[in-house]
Formats: structure tokens, C-alpha cells, sequence
């Protein structure tokens, strides 16, 4: 639940250098002709095919990533 003074930013912002590595790794991989799988069970299927769903989309639409 998102109670008042809630920050989206900053929570993230703990996270940004793990969310940067976790990117490179997947640019590596994909450069070196690798595949990235991912895999889950109820809830974490879910969340699963959410991510996969938002990579691939990159792949059938051009769009613009902004770093901050």
C-alpha cells in the first residue's frame, strides 16, 4: 500500500545499481547469442510473464528508455 510521502524515486533509487548490472547482464547475453529464462510459480509466474511480456515488447515497437 502506498500511504502518504510515498516516493516511487527513492525506492528505487536503493536498487539502481543492482537494476543497471541486472541490464548489462542481459545485454551481454543477448550480444553473445544467449537467451535469458525466467520462471516463476503462481504469483512469481506471473510476475514472470509480466517481465518477459515488457522485454519483448522493445523487440515488436520502437520506444525510447530514459535513464535517470
Amino acid at each position: 500500500h502506498a500511504g502518504p510521502g510515498f516516493n516511487m524515486a527513492s525506492i528505487l533509487e536503493v536498487c539502481k545499481n543492482d537494476i543497471e548490472n541486472a541490464l548489462k547482464l542481459i545485454l551481454e547475453t543477448y550480444k553473445k547469442g544467449g537467451k535469458v529464462l525466467v520462471c516463476g510459480n503462481g504469483g512469481s509466474a506471473a510476475d514472470s510473464e509480466h517481465i518477459v511480456g515488457e522485454l519483448m515488447k522493445g523487440f515488436l515497437s520502437a520506444r525510447t528508455v530514459t535513464v535517470v
